[in-house]
């Protein structure tokens, strides 16, 4: 999917929200600032197999991120890019557990590890989450893979959404 047009599903992902779409007053406060497009990442480059592994990032001084959604690009080691063959309907079910934690305050984004395709779509088919979720200026967010299988991968995380800027 081009630049364009992930741009243009945020363009309209905003507007929805800004229309009333979903109505929550922290959101619309940072709505209201100016905004710049933003991607965090976070690669496990390799999952070893059957392991379990964190990686974490921070949100920029000057900015809180709204994540709108994810995605992931799932490979074998020598960075060929591969689909599962656990189902055939769904070119892309990896085999992974995720945890998501805003370690601030201690919040969990999901109650348990659940499947990886739940929360990752692909590079080519983003995953926009149903509420943005909104991470202050330096939060740090980590995320726990758990891989099911006994194949190491490289798995490669964007987090998309957008910096507002701050007001001083």
């Amino acid at each position: 999917m081009a630049l364009e047009d992930r741009l243009g599903q945020i363009d309209m992902r905003l507007r929805q929200l800004l229309a009333g779409f979903m109505i929550d007053p922290t959101l619309t406060k940072v709505l209201q600032r100016v905004k710049d497009p933003y991607w965090y990442r976070a690669q496990f480059l390799p999952l070893a197999a059957s392991a379990t592994a964190i990686v974490e990032f921070t949100i920029q001084t000057g900015y809180d991120f709204v994540c709108m959604g994810a995605n992931a690009v799932v490979t074998d080691t020598s960075d060929a890019t591969i689909a599962s063959t656990a189902s055939a309907f769904d070119p892309f079910n990896p085999p992974f557990l995720v945890t998501i934690r805003h370690t601030g305050p201690g919040q969990n984004i999901t109650n348990a590890p659940i499947a990886f395709a739940n929360i990752f779509g692909t590079a080519r088919d983003p995953y926009f989450w149903p509420i943005p979720k909104i991470f202050p200026e330096r939060a740090v967010v980590q995320t726990t893979l758990e891989n099911l299988v006994a194949t190491d991968r490289r798995i490669r995380l964007a987090y998309f959404g957008f910096h507002a800027e701050i007001g001083r």
